[in-house]
């Protein structure tokens, strides 16, 4: 009966006691909650992961931190249960008075939890769970302070930062809280986060200051933009229950100037700087670029200036060519006169003086001035010059002795004239110089023949300015016309035939003794090669060797340069000693081509390199004696060691 009692009483005493069970993840959904005051509660929700959610039970207490509990600022009698099998929430009564005050704060924590369905304790503690969780409360009796930006427009250029300040009014009397307020920009023209940064971000202010001020960096690049603007934008002021954003002061403009020569750079186009015409002709045509950006339109103002007068010449002296938006080349076509007044060669500037936007490329002056040359006109005699429909060429080795020179009569034909042709300083090239060309009456088209001279000279490429002077029978020389010159080109092999020097092109060479290894134990080689004939010009000789015997030659292919002035340079190549026995053997080195105009020989471009057999390929049995007898037979033994080739 005894032993009866204590089973009872110890069966008792377990079910009195809690014991814990099992661990469990509760946590609040947020650990910081604003609250009105008008709103009359605050609803905190507790979350559960785990196979105990459906019957667990938790305690929670609340402590005043500087709110007031008992009725004053919330309703609590300092500690609760909530049931979150059930699906409940902690609910924490808030008092509404009317009575302005700062924003006050309490705390609710999560203490502890049990498992209704065993009555046991769960460990809620050290899980990961957020057990604590803050209660804002924020006044709605204020009257609000407004808030906004300083300033509404600001200037500004790539590169540069600015500083865009936040103003606030003062709080109401016994008010006093820090703020923080937060700003977006806003893509308007200028991108935001690319040509502005940052694009968004946030800005505090402690409860004593009435001011703060944030950095937008305007970022500097190399692309050619015209004037752009971002808004910077206040999106919030927090708490937003004591203030208000003032929608006059919402926003703020970031203009930022064009930048990168946005509206272009003006020049004339390259060859562009001169330009030669008839009267006949009856304008002359230039083009004018707009380098950098294009952005909207523009107008370049020129003008002609010249010895003579311009307006006898031209139709207008001055005037304007104009650019669209996104343009880059524009036309200008400049009218020239047709009269009949006989006159020589004149010579004119145009010039580029202003620009309505951009701006001129001053780094020479050719950038902005062009020369504009009128030939020689109304002379019944006519205008000489030379032809330049075809080049003058000539190869000393090939031609005949002499070129056929063209040259024009031109706006008119009247009479027989002549002029001389010649070539500026001929050296010893021609034979004959100073040649006469004549006209007869009518003529429009006169060929004469230039005599070179034929040696044996080695010469290299040589270019002869061709001249027309001494007109006769009232004809004149345009002296505006475009050079023209004869090419003589270069001749009797003048940067050299390239070839092996005689008695190099069968060479005998034995592999090194004393071998050490494959890298160290080489022998080099020297192969002359020589240059006959001109020496003009730094050539390059290359080489290589048949494939067959790359490896015993190396390097199995190359290059040596044979330096202006010079007739010989050495080729070097080694011979490898690789352990195998071998017979004897044929490399060939050949030299494969050269540069910079010279030419190969027909004969002695190959060199015969031969290996003499090595590494005991064959040999006799040495220390081998006999002793015989007049009329005797003896016999010889031959030893073949190495591989058996």
């Amino acid at each position: 009966m005894a032993q009866h009692l204590v089973v009872v009483a110890v069966f008792i005493l377990l079910s009195m006691v809690s014991v814990t069970c099992s661990a469990q993840l509760v946590s609040f959904q947020s650990t910081r909650v604003d609250v009105v005051e008008g709103d009359g509660a605050v609803v905190l929700p507790v979350t559960c992961a785990g196979s105990l959610c459906s019957s667990l039970e938790c305690t929670y207490t609340t402590e005043a931190i500087t709110a007031s509990s008992g009725s004053v600022d919330f309703v609590s009698s300092g500690s609760g249960t909530v049931s979150i099998g059930n699906g409940e929430d902690i609910v924490i009564q808030i008092v509404d008075d009317n009575v302005p005050e700062n924003p006050e704060t309490l705390r609710v924590e999560l203490i502890s939890c049990i498992d209704t369905a065993s009555s046991s304790q769960v460990n809620i503690h050290d899980q990961g769970g957020e057990l604590s969780a803050i209660v804002q409360i924020l006044d709605d009796d204020v009257e609000k302070t407004s808030v906004g930006f300083s300033s509404s427009f600001f200037q500004t250029e790539e590169g540069d930062v600015i500083e865009v300040e936040i103003a606030r009014s003062n709080f109401p009397t016994g008010i006093s809280l820090p703020s923080v307020y937060n700003f977006q920009l806003t893509t308007s023209s200028a991108t935001a986060g690319v040509d502005v940064k940052p694009s968004s971000g946030s800005v505090s202010m402690f409860a004593n200051q009435t001011t703060a001020r944030f950095s937008l960096t305007i970022e500097d690049d190399t692309l050619p933009e015209g004037p752009e603007a971002i808004v910077v934008e206040l999106t919030r002021a927090y708490p937003s229950q004591y203030l208000a954003i003032t929608s006059s002061k919402k926003t703020a403009v970031v203009s930022i100037a064009g930048n990168d020569d946005y509206e272009g750079v003006f020049a004339f186009a390259p060859g562009q700087i001169s330009k030669s015409v008839f009267e006949e002709d009856g304008s002359v045509t230039f083009s004018i670029q707009r380098g950098g950006g294009a952005f909207g339109g523009a107008t370049v103002n020129w003008q002609i200036t010249g010895t003579t007068n311009p307006e006898l010449d031209f139709v207008s002296k001055s005037g304007q060519v104009s650019f669209s938006n996104g343009q880059q080349i524009a036309t200008l076509s400049i009218p020239v006169v047709d009269d009949d007044v006989e006159e020589g060669v004149e010579t004119f500037i145009l010039e580029l003086v202003s620009t309505s936007a951009g701006r001129f490329n001053t780094t020479v002056s050719s950038n902005t001035k062009a020369t504009i040359y009128i030939s020689v006109s109304d002379n019944p005699h006519g205008t000489l010059r030379i032809d330049t429909s075809s080049p003058y060429i000539v190869d000393e080795d090939k031609d005949s002795g002499a070129i056929s020179i063209t040259v024009l009569r031109l706006f008119g034909t009247q009479g027989t004239v002549a002029a001389v042709l010649s070539a500026e300083d001929p050296n010893e090239d021609f034979d004959a110089n100073n040649v006469p060309v004549v006209f007869e009456d009518g003529e429009e088209t006169a060929r004469v023949a230039l005599v070179f001279t034929r040696d044996s000279i080695p010469e290299e490429e040589e270019r002869f300015l061709l001249k027309l002077t001494s007109p006769f029978g009232g004809a004149v020389i345009d002296t505006s016309a475009p050079p023209v010159y004869i090419t003589i080109l270069a001749s009797d092999d003048a940067y050299g035939v390239f070839s092996f020097k005689e008695g190099f092109t069968n060479v005998l060479v034995s592999e090194p003794t004393n071998y050490i290894n494959a890298t160290s134990n080489k022998m080099q080689l020297s192969l002359p090669v020589v240059r006959t004939g001109g020496a003009f010009g730094d050539i390059a000789v290359f080489f290589s060797v048949d494939a067959q015997h790359s490896h015993d030659i190396t390097p199995s292919s190359g290059s040596v340069i044979m330096s202006e002035g010079k007739f010989a340079v050495n080729i070097s190549v080694f011979v490898a000693n690789d352990l195998v026995p071998e017979l004897v053997e044929n490399a060939i080195v050949t030299l494969d081509s050269v540069s910079g105009g010279a030419t190969l020989a027909h004969t002695n471009t190959k060199a015969n390199i031969t290996i003499v057999a090595n590494d005991d390929a064959i040999d006799f049995v040495s220390g081998y004696t006999q002793v015989v007898s007049e009329g005797d037979s003896i016999v010889l033994n031959i030893y073949r060691s190495g591989h058996a080739k």
